[in-house]
């Protein structure tokens, strides 16, 4: 052992020594993030010696390690360069030796397919942990193997548990509806809409992979890999779903979407001491160009052929006649809110009619026209349900849940059975909570059958809406069995009244308008189309914690304002100057706001002029929300709500999902956070999987398409 250090000692303890405050001059430290210095190369038989082909994760002998191993995340089959990186193997003396810092990239689309490994159980045990320990969000599914959230549906991680419900008993069995496949009439409608924009999107694949298959100077090294099914590629910087193409790093195996690639100029530049997303490598070192292969899923030939028969259906398909499209909207009868009294301010008229008066034709032409919510009542008498605190309480009340306190940023985790009490209890409460997006990660169909039944039946315009709707673009009718179609709910929101009709704030009186509220649903916008039925309210008027109206506001179940498209700028621009967001990286996409009365009195003003829809949702009462337009909920009471979102060929034709996935590409791209919202619809994806099958139902007739397997209900 060491000898052990002594410590000094004086005689006599004495004053400590004084001490002389000195300024000591630093030189200011700048961060240096190096480049990265490895240039892909392609194993071909012209660059031989490269036999060595990584099946598994990242040899930990490797010089260079993907991100996901780095993470210690290749359990869940994560890794990026499984199945196309291959090392220099030498035989020296007889023996094998193999080269780690040496490698290239091999395609791996002749490959057959890979013997499946059975996991021991330390490393199953490993993949628990390491799935309680993260969201599965920000998992990354790589290029060509993945086993995160795409390849398990129904998995649902809740503060480190399994939180399935416990049903005490069996609901009644509901049917659910007949499929109706899509029809030639069906297919003539969707391909004449969505055909221009797809054909846009085919002629930007093209580019990229005709650049890199020539010898210009900016072509990058080109590999072919496996389309892989229950699978989705994400971009790493913007979180968008990858079609075909897409650049991957050699050194780290981050993938740029090509819109991150058409808009990404290196750079050292640092934000807070840190580089932005695109330029980050790993090993604290700087993407550039240079490090970059160009990777597609596609087949040779596949795009260019599929970009051709696009092209020569635009040139041969009818156009949908819109002419009496504005004469029938026009005919809807509407309803426009009172403006809030004492003020000038008004409200845009909405459309409003009972369901039982109202055609899918006419719901057709105001989706062409575009931008204009709807009102449709008298929806209670379809459901069969009750949809009703006492039913969730009886039939779920063991389930353990995440509350959100909508006023206070506060989550708390409890039980459907406490959650649901609070809707009929006296007892004073200062939460807004509530249990958004329920179930958060589950599918409503595997957790909750019978209300997914019911509600399958009861929706309007089943085309649209179902799960599998011909006129659905994210139906599940047009996905092969073996692929991964979007989940775009239906999601349940329940929750209790807004914190200013929660609580009495002492004085205010009707017409006062406070600069700042808290909503139950803050200002927010979607690239897909939802409809939101209100389904229950508490009996009580007012509610029972709730002490007077406010601003003329009636005692309804839920306030909503809707937004046209056009005024999302506007509205962005006034928010960046009243709160000095130099920090936010866009207000609406971020759902950091809400806009009380005042807010909404001063953009009605000049020089915004914004006006919304405003709506008083009642039980019985579906809010049609048009893709793009920006919205706001406030409970007026509790309440339960079931919504669900859809890709509907309209707002394809006119643009808006595009543009709104650009909008949110650009704002991710830029950010200095992890990532951005994922990309659940999987827009070119979907419109890839629908050209198939309605060119099939064109060539072969009506049920051309086998679609009963992959487009059943649930």
């Amino acid at each position: 052992m060491p000898p052990k250090r002594k410590s000094s000692t004086s005689s006599a303890p004495g004053p400590p020594p004084s001490r002389t405050c000195t300024t000591r001059s630093r030189a200011p430290t700048t961060k240096t993030f190096p480049l990265s210095t490895y240039i892909p190369k392609l194993a071909s038989s012209d660059l031989g010696g490269y036999n060595f082909h990584q099946k598994l994760k990242c040899p930990k002998d490797a010089s260079e390690h993907c991100s996901s191993c780095i993470g210690k995340q290749a359990i869940l089959g994560g890794c990026r360069f499984v199945g196309i990186r291959t090392f220099m193997e030498m035989e020296e003396n007889g023996e094998k030796t193999v080269k780690w810092g040496d490698y290239a990239f091999r395609g791996n689309q002749d490959d057959e397919e890979p013997t499946k490994v059975v996991k021991k159980a330390k490393d199953k045990e490993k993949e628990k942990d390491q799935l309680n320990g993260k969201k599965p969000e920000t998992l990354h599914i790589s290029p060509e193997r993945r086993s995160t959230r795409a390849l398990r549906p129904n998995l649902k991680v809740e503060n480190g548990k399994n939180s399935k419900g416990t049903r005490t008993e069996p609901d009644p069995c509901i049917p659910l509806p007949p499929h109706v496949p899509p029809t030639k009439e069906d297919a003539s409608y969707i391909l004449s809409l969505v055909a221009g924009t797809f054909a846009d999107h085919l002629e930007r694949e093209l580019s990229h992979e005709t650049t890199h298959l020539s010898s210009v100077a900016e072509a990058r090294p080109f590999i072919r890999i496996k389309n892989t099914p229950l699978t989705r590629s994400l971009c790493d910087f913007c979180s968008t779903s990858i079609f075909m193409g897409s650049y991957m790093c050699g050194c780290c195996g981050r993938e740029f979407c090509l819109g991150c690639w058409e808009t990404w100029a290196p750079s050292e530049d640092l934000h807070a001491g840190r580089l932005l997303k695109r330029n980050q490598c790993s090993m604290k070192r700087r993407h550039n160009k240079n490090n970059m292969l160009f990777v597609t899923r596609a087949k040779p030939g596949e795009i260019s052929a599929l970009l051709e028969d696009v092209k020569a259906k635009i040139r041969t398909i009818p156009t949908p006649d819109t002419s009496n499209d504005e004469p029938l909207v026009a005919a809807i009868p509407t309803e426009t809110a009172p403006p809030v009294p004492n003020t000038e301010m008004k409200y845009l008229p909405v459309p409003k009619n009972s369901i039982n008066s109202f055609s899918s034709s006419v719901f057709r032409s105001l989706w062409r026209i575009g931008g204009i919510p709807l009102v449709l009542t008298d929806l209670l008498p379809r459901f069969q349900l009750p949809w009703s605190p006492s039913y969730f309480i009886k039939h779920y009340g063991k389930t353990t849940c995440t509350l959100h306190d909508t006023a206070n940023c506060i989550r708390n985790t409890s039980t459907v059975a406490n959650f649901f009490s609070l809707f009929t209890s006296t007892k004073f409460t200062s939460n807004s909570w509530k249990l958004k997006d329920w179930p958060p990660s589950a599918d409503f169909s595997t957790t909750f059958p019978d209300l997914f039944a019911d509600f399958e039946n009861a929706i309007p315009f089943p085309e649209y809406t179902r799960r599998n709707g011909a006129r659905n673009l994210a139906s599940q009718a047009y996905f092969e069995k073996i692929w991964n179609p979007p989940d775009l709910g239906p999601k349940m929101y329940n929750a209790l009244p807004a914190m200013d009709f929660l609580i009495d704030n002492g004085g205010d009186t009707e017409g006062d308008m406070k600069d700042e509220v808290s909503g139950t649903t803050n200002l927010h916008l979607d690239l897909t189309d939802a409809v939101n039925v209100l389904l229950y309210t508490t009996e009580n008027d007012p509610c029972p914690y709730n002490t007077e109206e406010k601003l003329g506001i009636p005692a309804c179940g839920a306030v909503w304002d809707i937004f046209p498209p056009s005024t999302s700028s506007t509205i962005r621009s006034y928010l960046r100057s009243k709160f000095s967001l130099s920090k936010i990286d866009d207000p609406i996409h971020e759902q950091l706001f809400y806009l009380s009365e005042h807010d909404l009195h001063v953009l009605s003003q000049s020089p915004y002029s914004v006006h919304s829809y405003r709506i008083y949702q009642n039980p019985g009462d579906a809010v049609w929300i048009p893709a793009g337009c920006a919205h706001q909920v406030r409970n007026r009471k509790a309440s339960v709500k079931v919504a669900v979102d859809f890709l509907s060929p309209e707002s394809i034709q006119r643009g808006v999902a595009v543009g709104l996935l650009e909008e949110a590409r650009g704002m991710w791209t830029e950010t200095r956070k992890s990532r951005g919202k994922e990309d659940v619809v999987q827009l070119w994806g979907c419109l890839g999987f629908v050209w198939k099958a309605l060119r099939e139902i064109e060539s072969e007739g009506d049920g051309g398409v086998k679609v009963e397997d992959c487009g059943k209900s649930g």
